[in-house]
């Protein structure tokens, strides 16, 4: 390609349009040519003038110019065809050509002085850029239209590229096929462009528009300060300003963008400048530099502070604050040297909140660098900053709710949210309790509705993390309502104050959120409905039977029942008269309001089992067939209670890793009626590697699985006859270790370089929690991030996202181990390596320091990842 800058002069010899020798074609393009299409045709990347403005605002840019003019309704109609007199005038104003008055070259009907494409016409065939279709009849088609391989042609020598003569490869006429490849290879035209359709103006504007940017020289006029980081700059051609030529203390600017005139642009400058002080702003315009002298006056009119979300446990962070309404963060030395002081003030509700740091890693409510507290954890919550900034009498103010929570796994939704009452006593029966086993009274919420004066708490919000749904850490959820004389908040704690409405927003990570609508009403739960399982109830006279009850109260919550009658509510048996005494074994933790209900028929019959509340209104019913029929005629190995209900164990869970069986019997009506003594019997495991069966006590035996397989379970009786057998699976859903993505390391050649595992892992550290190790790919996605014990060399999954390994509730996922390969010298040799201080470097220690985690603690040399670190210090 050659020179780009090149100028047309009047007088350059240029060859013909070609056309005259052949037929024109008649097909035009499309109106609906996409605009969009159109500016990828005439990109100007090839010339490092790429333009991010669309073809209309290239027409208003070329218009302001006077190149171009709208329609008499002052539209642009870009989707409508050119001429070539249309384009005679355009190629004149761009390149700045003389028009030419009184000269009439082409002997086309009315081409004359009342023409007024005439001047422009004789103005580009002066130039030798344009010439009539047919040179020997002198016919110019002033209103013929042009084609796109035509305005190719004419951009490509406007712009005076190289033609090939060989590499062609389009389908453009004869004539125009090299001009239209130098553009193809130009990236000035799309290979797929119908090259003999009539060209739209949208074309000609984006064409007209390179050709415009090319020709016209930018010069600069002056430059101001807009903002601490902003300048503007003022001139002509500015389009084509970049920013490596702006410097401010020999650094280049890192973004430029021209108005459509070019008359204006905006420099963002890399940092601010200084305050109140003159900065030398250096522009280069065609290898000349000029100096520009500005001083950037600040006077704070307004300060905001930045609305935020920050972790409770991240070390070093602070408040962000603009003034006068910019966009870029202003810091307090900033200020400092524009003659300002900065204060900034934490409070909660109105009271005092100590989350700043005093700069000695002690809470304060107030300091004046906007350090957060960094020595121990912040508590989760919203709190109110308000940053004061002064300057001798003038006080300017401004204040912003920010967000502190558990930021260490960032959540993308939030899910189910459900509640449990506190129960009766309206006491929590543990205090930290968020997705654990409820103790006491307390139960689980269907509804969201709360009678006055009871008391709840958010229990075990789901949400998507790291792309998997999950229970959201504790940590990590924080909890705010709309009404707090309807429904007060302390925490994760819901205290019903009094009937009405409010929203809830559960809040996780600090950056999504869910509302929940809780209502409070004055009237009392009571049990409303009772559905037993099964409905229709087998049994046999003198055999105690057992029936799973549901209640539920008036709201669709699990209800607590208790039996006869007194202010409580009451289960009652009305008919028939054979069934004998009811008791009701409630469900302590009552979670799910659960109750079973056994019963022991004293004669034959059939009949409904009625319940009935304190009121004597009927809630529920069980229909009964009891016979005396009590013989055995079969038996059948049933699970019976215990962790698991079905015969897949997980071996990664402590509460389905084990299965507890019972053989019942069953009489010839099928009614099971009591449990086998199992005295004598044995049971066995086909793979005791999968999972072993322990000895029969009383009625039961239990299997506990070992690991992922199948096994069969075979029970048979004291005189070795075979009696049943169960086939039990073991999967295994603990989360294990695919790949670690270690730092790259360059060998340690300098003296005391402690290496330790902050030099392999990509570790956060974090305020009084383990830090948290980046890189690590786990076989199956976890919301949880993986952490390092550094005083046991653990990895393990956080899943109470406390930061601290936790046995039995988080899963150890490996170790991390290190070791001095053999051959080192130097105290590479003697090393006694710990994970957090493998060597202290010192003078002639040459070696290599060795990484691996192992996920088997039986199995020191087989490694899931590993990698090495050189040290040759001389």
């Amino acid at each position: 390609m050659s020179n780009t800058s090149y100028t047309f002069k009047e007088n350059s010899y240029m060859k013909d349009i070609q056309g005259g020798d052949k037929k024109v074609m008649k097909k035009i393009l499309s109106v609906a040519l996409s605009t969009a299409m159109a500016f990828s045709m005439f990109a100007s990347v090839a010339f490092g003038a790429e333009s991010t403005l669309t073809p209309q605002q290239q027409f208003d840019a070329l218009s302001a110019k006077g190149i171009l003019n709208g329609y008499p309704d002052g539209s642009a109609h870009l989707e409508k065809t050119v001429t070539r007199g249309e384009l005679a005038k355009v190629i004149v104003k761009t390149l700045g050509l003389k028009e030419v008055t009184g000269v009439f070259s082409y002997k086309d009907k009315n081409y004359n002085a009342k023409n007024w494409a005439a001047p422009y016409i004789e103005a580009v065939t002066a130039a030798g850029i344009m010439q009539g279709k047919d040179t020997a009849k002198k016919i110019f088609d002033f209103n013929g239209n042009v084609t796109a391989e035509e305005l190719a042609t004419v951009l490509v020598r406007a712009l005076k590229l190289e033609v090939p003569t060989t590499g062609i490869d389009n389908s453009a006429t004869a004539w125009a096929k090299g001009y239209v490849q130098a553009a193809i290879n130009a990236g000035l035209l799309e290979k797929s462009t119908n090259f003999q359709a009539a060209a739209t103006r949208s074309q000609v504007v984006v064409a007209a528009y390179v050709v415009d940017q090319k020709n016209t020289l930018a010069t600069v006029t002056g430059v101001s300060v807009a903002s601490p980081n902003t300048l503007t700059v003022t001139g002509t051609g500015l389009g084509k300003l970049t920013a490596a030529q702006v410097t401010v203390g020999g650094v280049a600017a890192t973004a430029i963008s021209a108005s459509a005139d070019g008359k204006t642009a905006t420099v963002t400058l890399a940092s601010n400048l200084l305050p109140n002080a003159e900065s030398t702003v250096v522009v280069t315009l065609d290898g000349k530099a000029t100096e520009y002298k500005v001083t950037n006056g600040v006077v704070v009119n307004s300060v905001q502070v930045q609305k935020a979300a920050y972790d409770q446990q991240l070390k070093g962070q602070k408040v962000k604050f603009t003034i006068n309404g910019q966009s870029t963060p202003v810091d307090v030395d900033y200020l400092a040297l524009a003659g300002y002081s900065v204060t900034f003030v934490a409070t909660k509700n109105g009271a005092v909140a100590n989350i700043l740091d005093n700069g000695a890693g002690t809470a304060t409510n107030s300091n004046n660098t906007g350090a957060l507290l960094s020595a121990t954890a912040i508590p989760a919550g919203e709190y109110n900053i308000e940053v004061q900034i002064v300057k001798g009498s003038t006080v300017v103010t401004g204040s912003e709710k920010i967000t502190v929570a558990n930021l260490s796994t960032a959540a993308t939704a939030v899910g189910d949210v459900v509640l449990y009452s506190f129960g009766a006593d309206k006491t929590d029966e543990s205090s930290a309790n968020y997705n654990g086993t409820l103790a006491g009274d307390d139960f689980l919420l269907n509804s969201t509705t709360l009678v006055a004066g009871e008391k709840a708490q958010v229990y075990n919000v789901k949400a998507t993390i790291a792309g998997v749904v999950g229970s959201a850490p504790a940590g990590s959820v924080s909890v705010t309502t709309s009404n707090p004389a309807v429904v007060s908040v302390n925490g994760k704690v819901l205290t019903a104050e009094s009937a009405g409405t409010a929203t809830l927003t559960i809040t996780v990570g600090g950056n999504v959120t869910k509302t929940v609508n809780v209502t409070v009403t004055n009237s009392a739960r009571a049990v409303k409905s009772i559905t037993a399982d099964p409905v229709s109830v087998n049994a046999v006279k003198g055999v105690a039977t057992s029936v799973k009850l549901t209640a539920k109260d008036q709201y669709g919550d699990p209800f607590k029942l208790v039996t006869g009658a007194g202010a409580g509510n009451q289960v009652d048996e009305v008919t028939p008269a054979f069934v004998g005494a009811v008791q009701v074994e409630t469900d302590t933790a009552n979670k799910i309001g659960t109750q079973t209900l056994t019963f022991t028929p004293n004669a034959t019959g059939t009949g409904t089992v009625y319940f009935k509340d304190k009121d004597g209104n009927i809630v529920g019913s069980f229909y009964v067939n009891a016979t005396d029929v009590n013989n055995v005629a079969s038996q059948k190995l049933e699970i019976s209670g215990g962790e698991s209900s079905d015969l897949t164990l997980d071996k990664a869970k402590a509460d389905d890793d084990t299965v507890t069986f019972a053989l019942n019997n069953y009489t010839t009506n099928g009614v099971k009626t009591t449990a086998e003594t199992l005295t004598g019997y044995t049971v066995t495991s086909s793979n005791t590697s999968v999972a072993t069966a322990a000895a029969p006590t009383g009625t039961t035996f239990v299997v506990t699985a070992i690991k992922a397989g199948t096994t069969q379970i075979v029970l048979k009786n004291a005189a070795g006859n075979f009696v049943a057998q169960a086939t039990v699976t073991v999967v295994d859903n603990a989360p294990a270790i695919a790949s670690v993505q270690f730092k790259s390391v360059p060998t340690i050649d300098y003296i005391g370089k402690t290496v330790s595992y902050k030099d392999v892992l990509n570790v956060t550290e974090q305020i009084s929690v383990d830090p948290i190790v980046n890189g690590v790919t786990l076989k199956t996605a976890s919301q949880y991030q993986v952490r390092l014990n550094v005083a046991s060399a653990q990895l393990y999954l956080d899943t109470n996202g406390n930061g601290a390994y936790d046995a039995g509730t988080d899963s150890v996922l490996g170790t991390l181990v290190a070791s001095i390969a053999s051959g080192g010298t130097g105290n590479l040799a003697t090393a006694t390596p710990t994970i957090s201080s493998v060597v202290t470097t010192a003078r002639g220690d040459k070696g290599t320091i060795l990484f691996k985690v192992l996920t088997d603690a039986n199995d020191a040399t087989t490694a899931v990842a590993a990698t090495s670190v050189n040290v040759d210090v001389k």
